[in-house]
């Protein structure tokens, strides 16, 4: 049965943004009202996309009527605080009045995250991400930064009792000058996606290089792509074995005899997509391939996702993608030991710890993580 608007008209401080979220609360109740009614004579897909809103929209209805509830309590006291004529009933009420706004509070916000994981980008909770770290544009420097940048990304798993490891690494020149041109670092654990996935975007980096002898700062980037890591079951769903052209060739660089006189570097071509994966990290084709296919999956799911956000913007009056776009993201100013995350323009110093043991990127994604579901209602009360 469907909910009713509470009855509370008395104005609240943002009154226009609770009526606004109740509005767009009752939109929800009466979309999940008309899939609970429809008829169940669907094909199985469409059963399937129905049954996956309805569960995005399971928990409304009691969140909603706990937000109903508690501001008629609310009202209830004050009025009992302004109006009972008995003066220890008037003194009751007022004390009351802190925990009752306390829990309108709760159930507001209980009821906003509701709304907002309706509207998520994707529902994903995958087992892990793969971190694809290219260096950019300044040559040689841009390259060591990456090298720096995985040991803070490895450090900082560490820390979150992760597992991680080096799928693949192309370096500039060979392994002894630490220069690497490209890598993809898997990381599995709980919550890698909803932690991670803010790194996505250019990093850029100010510092003297070690071959600057006039002690003149550089600038630096290196670009980050954070891709899902596929369950295997899933990854046949991703894409049409007819669709992936196959190609395997002798490995390239160091590596020894072995490594140059085999064809164990394996390239998958995604037809549709133009996607290419090339892997060539270990001396078995076999391996090589079944990574260059994981690589492969997690960058089509990825691609899935960026369509489902695209489409999911349009006609929106607020855009959403700040959280998401691939331009600078963020500066590491080695001079002055700061770090700054342009998105949220928030700065943090200690440098050096940064990058020992990613301390200070859990705050960062706290802060990006509220400014993102900001954004997101804002933009979703405007419509309302």
């Amino acid at each position: 049965m469907r909910l009713s608007l509470c009855r509370w008209a008395r104005p609240l401080s943002a009154n226009t943004r609770h009526d606004k979220l109740l509005k767009l609360a009752n939109k929800y109740l009466d979309e999940r009202l008309s899939l609970v009614e429809k008829s169940s004579d669907l094909d199985n897909k469409t059963l399937a996309v129905r049954s996956r809103r309805l569960k995005e929209l399971d928990t409304l209805p009691d969140l909603y009527s706990s937000y109903q509830q508690s501001m008629d309590t609310l009202h209830t006291t004050e009025k009992m605080a302004s109006d009972e004529p008995d003066d220890i009933l008037r003194e009751m009420a007022a004390a009351e009045m802190e925990e009752c706004s306390a829990v309108l509070q709760s159930n507001y916000n209980s009821l906003t995250e509701a709304i907002l994981a309706s509207n998520a980008h994707s529902q994903l909770s995958p087992k892990g991400i793969l971190l694809e770290l290219k260096a950019g544009v300044g040559g040689s420097e841009s390259a060591l930064f990456v090298q720096d940048m995985l040991k803070m990304y490895t450090a900082f798993s560490d820390s979150q009792r992760w597992s991680s490891s080096l799928l693949s690494t192309t370096y500039v020149n060979n392994e002894v000058s630490g220069a690497i041109k490209e890598a993809i670092l898997e990381i599995k654990g709980t919550d890698t996606w909803p932690l991670l996935r803010f790194e996505k975007g250019v990093h850029r980096v100010q510092r003297v290089p070690l071959t600057e002898t006039q002690g003149r700062v550089h600038t630096s980037t290196i670009g980050v792509l954070v891709m899902p890591v596929v369950d295997k079951m899933a990854e046949k769903a991703l894409y049409d074995e007819k669709d992936v052209r196959l190609e395997v060739m002798r490995a390239r660089g160091a590596g020894g005899q072995h490594v140059n006189k085999t064809e164990s570097a394996v390239r998958l071509t995604h037809i549709p997509t133009g996607i290419q994966v090339s892997m060539q990290d270990t001396r078995s084709q076999q391996q090589n391939r079944q990574r260059a296919y994981q690589v492969l999956s997690s960058r089509l799911l990825s691609k899935r996702m960026q369509d489902e956000i695209d489409e999911r913007k349009k006609g929106r009056i607020s855009q959403i993608g700040n959280m998401d776009r691939s331009d600078k993201i963020r500066t590491y100013n080695y001079p002055q030991s700061r770090i700054t995350d342009h998105r949220v323009n928030l700065s943090l110093s200690d440098l050096q710890s940064f990058f020992e043991s990613g301390v200070g990127l859990s705050w960062f994604v706290d802060h990006l993580k509220t400014a993102e579901q900001d954004a997101l209602l804002d933009s979703l009360l405007a419509d309302a």
